[in-house]
């Protein structure tokens, strides 16, 4: 499997398990699709549980295809989520994307 393949397949498996289910930290109904340069910190920490996980699996997915990364490390990962939790606390009105990109 080449890398250009296997960073595809993960990107492709990232975003499906973001997106399984009613639209990010909304109802079934009210909406379809989040706009990741309006998507702020405050919005990622009040969702739920499940779609607060595969928001941060998702945006962890969308950097990591962004710097063409194939090899994705666990513990630097988790590492990174909980400084990016603590900077989005601090910073609730940042762009979500924008916090990974920098944290990661």
């Amino acid at each position: 499997m080449t890398n250009q393949f296997r960073a595809s397949a993960i990107a492709a498996a990232v975003a499906a398990l973001a997106f399984t289910g009613p639209a990010i930290g909304q109802g079934p109904a009210k909406a379809d699709k989040v706009d990741l340069s309006t998507f702020d910190c405050r919005s990622l920490l009040t969702m739920n549980g499940e779609y607060r996980d595969n928001a941060v699996l998702f945006l962890h997915g969308y950097v990591s295809g962004q710097k063409k990364q194939s090899v994705i490390e666990l513990g630097p990962i988790a590492a990174s989520t909980d400084k990016i939790i603590d900077y989005c606390i601090s910073n609730p009105s940042a762009n979500a994307l924008a916090a990974f990109t920098a944290n990661r």
